[in-house]
């Protein structure tokens, strides 16, 4: 009530309430003597008027007399209030090219992106028998849309904003905030509510990541207002800009912590052919040895086909069981023309 009487905004709540005076308890005490005495000699002089109208006539005496002292006294209201406000959040989100890749998971790791993609609940256990499965049902999802899920199906943002204001941005080589008409639509409902699950529209195909020159950016943006910290949801596959390390340390000086939510396996399972060794000269009609440099991680034991390409045409494939590390397996090349070049691949 006392709110809307002092005309306070939504966000101003008053603290306390005080009740002054301007002169001491001496001279209220001092006034107040004066005051009954006054009231007495008026009401003994006054011999000829009734009892009764003279009892009243004192007591309306004594109340403008009262009233007389409040107004000397001076009184006053101290108020005490407070602007209860939310500090600024900011959310990076990389956007780079290396987020479109696609990790090859495995049943060791296949976890971290169920319950991003809301396969597995928050508080659900983990069932590793189930891990075929999932896998099968989740395939391989790009970094950058498991970084999408974990925003829009777990309560991070939703967590964040009871506490912040949340600000977030997409960046690469640079850092772009993220727009209203960025947002996909929610349901057609008019009624908004507060923390409602975002949805965004992201693609990686910047060209670089800067992590460190991100942070700076945002963190300038609200040169002047107190930022919370910043969360960066990224692969941390930096190759330009300013060193994170150092944009981390800088801020942490400021007071502001860095949260950082990593995108993707650490050391992801990879397939790489390193090189085709035969001879350089060979004669048509002979069996050609090949020997293909192949190095593997995440895959030891697993079966795979390898295929030669003769000239862009594949050639019958071969089985190559793997083992991580360095490994070579051997294919056959039967030229046939009688003379000129080929090209190899497999």
């Amino acid at each position: 009530m006392f709110e809307k009487i002092l005309g306070l905004d939504s966000d101003q709540k008053i603290d306390s309430l005080t009740i002054g005076w301007s002169h001491g308890p001496v001279v209220a005490l001092s006034l107040i003597i004066l005051a009954v005495i006054f009231s007495i000699y008026l009401y003994r002089s006054e011999s000829q008027l009734p009892k009764s109208r003279k009892v009243i006539m004192m007591v309306c005496q004594g109340l403008a007399l009262l009233i007389l002292i409040i107004i000397f006294m001076g009184p006053f209201a101290q108020i005490t209030q407070f602007n209860s406000y939310k500090r600024n959040m900011l959310v990076l989100i990389d956007t780079s090219n290396s987020m479109a890749t696609e990790d090859q998971r495995n049943a060791n790791s296949i976890e971290e992106a169920a319950r991003a993609l809301g396969e597995i609940k928050p508080n659900d256990p983990f069932d590793p028998g189930k891990a075929n499965e999932i896998q099968t049902k989740i395939g391989n999802p790009s970094r950058i849309e498991l970084a999408k899920a974990t925003l829009e199906n777990t309560n991070v943002i939703s967590e964040l904003q009871d506490k912040f204001n949340v600000n977030i941005f997409t960046f690469d080589s640079q850092l772009k905030p993220i727009e209203e008409d960025q947002k996909s639509e929610e349901s057609e409902s008019s009624e908004e509510t507060e923390n409602q699950p975002i949805s965004l529209n992201l693609a990686a195909q910047g060209e670089s990541t800067e992590i460190g020159s991100a942070i700076n950016a945002a963190v300038g943006k609200f040169a002047g207002r107190e930022v919370a910290g910043v969360m960066v949801l990224s692969d941390f596959i930096s190759v330009k800009g300013k060193d994170p390390v150092e944009s981390a340390r800088s801020l942490s000086t400021q007071g502001i912590p860095i949260h950082t939510l990593p995108i993707g396996l650490p050391s992801p399972p990879d397939i790489h052919v390193r090189k085709i060794i035969g001879p350089d000269v060979v004669f048509t009609g002979d069996r050609v040895p090949l020997r293909v440099q192949i190095e593997s991680k995440g895959y030891n034991e697993r079966t795979v086909n390898i295929t030669l390409k003769i000239d862009g045409n594949e050639q019958p494939s071969q089985q190559v069981k793997l083992k991580d590390g360095v490994q070579f397996a051997e294919l056959i090349f039967v030229p046939e023309q009688e003379s000129g070049t080929v090209e190899l691949e497999v």
